[in-house]
C-alpha cells in the first residue's frame, strides 16, 4: 500500500545565503549564478519516497523559501505556522549570516514550535578561499541545539540531497511513523558524488542500527571511517570500500548474517553507481 503525507519545510536565513539556489538544485538539479531576491515566500514541491516494512511512503515536501530580510516580521511570522521542519542556512563567506542564525532565525522558529526538527547548513562551501568561518563554528551551534549540520554547495551539489533527505527522515520519524521501520532515502540517479556516497552510507548505518538519536551511532561510523583512512570531505573509492567492510564487521556483532550481507551489498551498489559515473 502507498501512503502519502504532506509536510511543510522552511528555509530560513539572511538574504543571498543561497536558499533559492539550494531548492532549485534539489528539485530540478539546476543552479543559477544570478541572484534573485525572494519576495515574501515561494513554495516548491518535491516528493521523497521511503520504504516502510510493508508499505511505501511518499512524503510530499512543501518547501517554503522565506524572505531573508528581518524587517518583514509579519510576513515571516505568518509563514512559520504549520511547519514540520526547518533549515537554518548561513553563507560560509559571510560570518554575520551565521551569527544571525542564533540571534534572529532560530528564536523565531522556537517561538512557533520549540521542538521543530532543524538542520543547519553552511552554504557556498565550494568557495573555500573566501570562508569567513569554519565547519567547527557551524558544528558548535548545531551541537548546542542537538541538531545535524551539513556544508552545502548549490553550485556543485555538495550534500544538497543529503541535507533534504535528513530533514525528511527526521520529519517522518517525528510523526505517526515514529515506530515504523524506515529505509533511508536513496539519492536519485545522476546526482551522486563520492562525498554523497560516504554521507549516505553514514546515515544508512545509523538507520540500520535502529537508534532514534543519530548522535549515538555517528561516533561509531566516524571511528570506522578514520580506521579506513576515509576523509569525508575528500573520500576515495578505496577508502569507502574499506569503510563498508569495517561497518559490516561492527554490524555482525548485533545483526544476523543475512542482514549484514544485505546492508553491505546495498552500500556497494551505491558506491558502484557513483564510481561508474566517473565522479
Amino acid at each position: 500500500m502507498v501512503v502519502e503525507i504532506k509536510r511543510k519545510i522552511l528555509l530560513l536565513g539572511d538574504g543571498a545565503v543561497g536558499k533559492t539556489s539550494l531548492i532549485r538544485k534539489f528539485v530540478t538539479d539546476q543552479f543559477n549564478d544570478d541572484y534573485i531576491a525572494s519576495i515574501g515566500t515561494k513554495v516548491t514541491k518535491k516528493v521523497i519516497k521511503f520504504n516502510l516494512k510493508d508499505d511505501e511512503l511518499n512524503l510530499v515536501l512543501l518547501i517554503w523559501d522565506i524572505l531573508g530580510q528581518s524587517d518583514f516580521k509579519g510576513v515571516i511570522g505568518a509563514s512559520f505556522y504549520g511547519a514540520s521542519g526547518a533549515f537554518l542556512v548561513a553563507d560560509m563567506t559571510r560570518r554575520p549570516t551565521l551569527e544571525n542564525l542564533k540571534k534572529v532565525w532560530l528564536p523565531r522558529v522556537k517561538q512557533v514550535a520549540k521542538d521543530l526538527p532543524v538542520v543547519f547548513l553552511g552554504n557556498k562551501a565550494d568557495l573555500s578561499d573566501l570562508y569567513a568561518f569554519r565547519e567547527k563554528d557551524l558544528a558548535e551551534i548545531a551541537d548546542t541545539y542537538d541538531a545535524p549540520y551539513f556544508l552545502t554547495s548549490a553550485k556543485t551539489g555538495l550534500n544538497v540531497n543529503m541535507a533534504f533527505y535528513r530533514i525528511a527522515y527526521d520529519v517522518v520519524k517525528k510523526g505517526r511513523f515514529v515506530d515504523k521501520k524506515l529505509s533511508y532515502p536513496v539519492p536519485e540517479e545522476g546526482r551522486l558524488s563520492l562525498i554523497e556516497v560516504a554521507d549516505w552510507i553514514m546515515y544508512d548505518f545509523c538507520i540500520e542500527k535502529g537508534d532514534n538519536n543519530f548522535a549515538i551511532s555517528m561516533p561509531i561510523v566516524r571511528e570506522q571511517y578514520e580506521r579506513a583512512g576515509l576523509d569525508p570531505r575528500n573520500p576515495s573509492k578505496e577508502a569507502i570500500l574499506k569503510a563498508i567492510k569495517y561497518l559490516a564487521e561492527i554490524e555482525s556483532l548485533y545483526l544476523d548474517q543475512e542482514t549484514v550481507e544485505r546492508n553491505a551489498l546495498k552500500r556497494l551498489k551505491m558506491l558502484k553507481r557513483a564510481v561508474s559515473k566517473k565522479v
